[in-house]
This record gives C-alpha cells, structure tokens and sequence, in this order.
C-alpha cells in the first residue's frame, strides 16, 4: 500500500530515528503514530534540504 511505500522511503531517508518509531508495515494507527511528534518528518525535510527545520 502507499502506507507501506511512504513508511519505506520514511525509514530510509531518516534512518535510526523513524526505524524505531516507524514499523515497516504500519496499521494507520502505527504510521499516524510514528508521525504525530513531527520529528520524523522534519529529519525527512533536513535531509532533502539541509536546515530547513531548526533543531
């Protein structure tokens, strides 16, 4: 599913961080879950373009 697909890209792009947060085959609940602090998405963003999330 684009779930799974987006978990994946997710994992890769973060690493570490969203691998222990973030399962490989997340319910709805998991993937909302792993996203809700934002972390996981900002890490994304930085790593597409270097600071653009402050830490």
């Amino acid at each position: 599913t684009r779930r799974y697909e987006a978990a994946g890209w997710l994992r890769k792009m973060v690493g570490v961080v969203a691998s222990r947060d973030l399962p490989n085959e997340p319910t709805e609940e998991e993937f909302l879950l792993g996203l809700r602090s934002g972390s996981i998405l900002c890490n994304a963003l930085n790593k597409v373009h270097a600071g653009a999330v402050s830490k």
